[in-house]
């Protein structure tokens, strides 16, 4: 019983960090903020942040990227 009562907390915690997770691509056109509720967020593909929008990315938020996607920032960024 012991054992299936581990077992079901670390299932939680595992589904958990998967549903939380933000996958990112494209054009990011408005005003945004990362916020450690969708962290990690994941570049799956080349990213842009245009001119005159800012990308807020907040403390403890965890960015991950595969070594062949960028994030290309035109506008600005904040922490």
């Amino acid at each position: 019983m012991r054992q299936l009562f581990l077992t079901l907390i670390l299932l939680f915690f595992c589904v958990e960090e998967i549903l939380s997770q933000t996958e990112v691509s494209g054009a990011i056109t408005s005003d945004t903020e990362w916020t450690i509720e969708g962290s990690p967020y994941l570049i799956t593909g080349n990213t842009l942040v245009a001119k005159n929008i800012t990308l807020t990315i907040n403390p403890g938020v965890i960015i991950q990227a595969s070594s062949d996607t960028y994030l290309r920032i035109d506008g600005s960024f904040r922490t």
